[in-house]
C-alpha cells in the first residue's frame, strides 16, 4: 500500500527553480557565448541591441542619465585551428551631465571594435613574433575564455569612449567656483563603473 504525504496546510510547495537551467547574470547586458560550441567553418555573426531595462541599468553603472540605444554588431571569425578575432561595430547614445551647468550632454558613439583570442597564449607577450606581425603591439591577443561575454564588451567599449569631462556648448568652468571640482570627479563614476565591470568578469571567469 502506497502512503501519501499529509496535505500542506499552507498550500502546494511552490517549485524550486533547476540551477541547471538558471542563466548567470554576467553584466547589466548579458550576451554569453560558448566559442567552444561555435561551428568553425564560418563566421559567426552577432547582433545585440540593448533592452529598455539594460539601457537603465547600463546607464546607472557609468554614472549617465540615459543610455537612450546601445547595439553591437559583427562577426567571430574563427582563426586557425582554436582562435577567433572579434570584428564589430558598436553605436549608442548617451546623455551625461554637464560638468559645468548640469544640463544634458548627449553622446554618439559609433566605432569599430576588434579582439583577437588565442588559446595559446604565451605569458610573456615579448615572445610574439612581432617581427612577422607588428600589427600585435597594437592589438595584442587575449586569453582564449571558455564563455566570450558580448554585452561585456560592449559596455566597456562604451565606458572607453564616453567624455570623461562632458560639456553643454558655451558652458565655460570656472577657477574659482565649485564647476572645477565638479569637473575633477566627473571621470570617476564611469571609470569606477569600468574597473567593476573588469571585476566582475574575472571573478565570473
Amino acid at each position: 500500500m502506497t502512503r501519501r504525504a499529509p496535505p500542506n496546510p499552507n498550500g502546494p510547495t511552490p517549485a524550486m527553480p533547476s540551477s541547471a537551467g538558471a542563466a548567470e547574470t554576467l553584466c547589466e547586458m548579458p550576451r554569453p557565448l560558448r566559442l567552444d560550441r561555435l561551428a568553425r567553418a564560418a563566421p559567426h555573426l552577432f547582433e545585440e541591441t540593448a533592452t529598455e531595462a539594460e539601457c537603465g541599468a547600463i546607464a546607472r553603472l557609468l554614472g549617465a542619465r540615459e543610455v537612450g540605444r546601445l547595439r553591437f554588431a559583427g562577426a567571430l571569425v574563427p582563426v586557425g585551428a582554436t582562435d577567433w578575432r572579434l570584428e564589430g561595430r558598436l553605436v549608442a547614445t548617451i546623455v551625461q551631465s554637464c560638468v559645468v551647468s548640469l544640463l544634458d550632454v548627449a553622446q554618439r558613439i559609433d566605432l569599430e571594435v576588434g579582439r583577437s583570442y588565442a588559446a595559446d597564449l604565451p605569458e610573456d607577450l615579448a615572445v610574439l613574433d612581432v617581427d612577422t606581425d607588428p600589427s600585435v603591439l597594437d592589438d595584442p591577443p587575449e586569453p582564449l575564455p571558455r564563455m566570450l561575454d558580448l554585452g561585456a564588451i560592449a559596455i566597456e567599449e562604451a565606458a572607453l569612449a564616453l567624455d570623461p569631462y562632458p560639456r553643454h556648448e558655451g558652458a565655460a568652468i570656472s577657477l574659482t567656483g565649485t564647476e572645477g571640482a565638479d569637473a575633477d570627479a566627473a571621470p570617476e563614476s564611469a571609470f569606477s563603473a569600468l574597473a567593476a565591470l573588469k571585476a566582475k568578469l574575472e571573478r565570473d571567469s
